[in-house]
């Protein structure tokens, strides 16, 4: 009995192992051929794997979907792969806006980090109502998701700031 403790554990480690060294790879493929890999086909297992049981697993997610999204910013990106991501982001939205209240509070400041990226991106512009579901993020119990809602916030104001315009006629008196 042991023994088939011991090896279920075993695989259990190995699994979550390969998870994580598998997205970190299709991640390096997205970065080296973008056209090839940069398809809802392959995406699609970021999406799928948010939602494993093991907080490893997630963060890695999360990280790896940080350098595809960074990766859409470069001003040379091709406009198919902004567009799979925005199909993308659209599918697992929900998902992305309850990593925050992750179990795992180390998976939830990620999950901030990436909604920052994305916004960054221009993605949650269709879905304002999504972003004023941030601000409750900043009276979390914990303290470092406080601290990066409240960096999230401040972007999120910033970005508000400097796209409003005073109405004309109205300057400094």
């Amino acid at each position: 009995v042991y023994l088939c403790l011991y090896l279920c554990f075993c695989l259990c480690l190995c699994l979550c192992l390969c998870l994580c060294l598998c997205i970190s790879k299709l991640t390096d493929w997205i970065k080296l051929r973008p056209k090839q890999f940069h398809a809802n086909q392959y995406i699609k297992y970021f999406g799928w794997q948010m939602h494993d049981k093991r907080p490893t697993v997630r963060a890695t997610v999360i990280d790896n979907l940080c350098e595809v999204f960074k990766l859409s910013m470069n001003p040379r990106a091709m406009n198919d792969c902004n567009a799979n991501l925005a199909v993308f982001t659209k599918r697992v939205l929900d998902r992305l806006f309850e990593l925050p209240d992750d179990n795992d509070s180390r998976v939830g400041v990620k999950g901030i980090r990436l909604l920052e990226i994305i916004f960054e991106c221009g993605l949650l512009d269709a879905f304002p109502e999504k972003l004023d579901f941030a601000a409750r993020w900043v009276f979390s119990d914990d303290k470092k998701i406080r601290a990066a809602a409240a960096h999230l916030m401040a972007r999120m104001y910033e970005a508000f700031d400097s796209s409003s315009e005073l109405p004309s006629g109205e300057g400094n008196r």
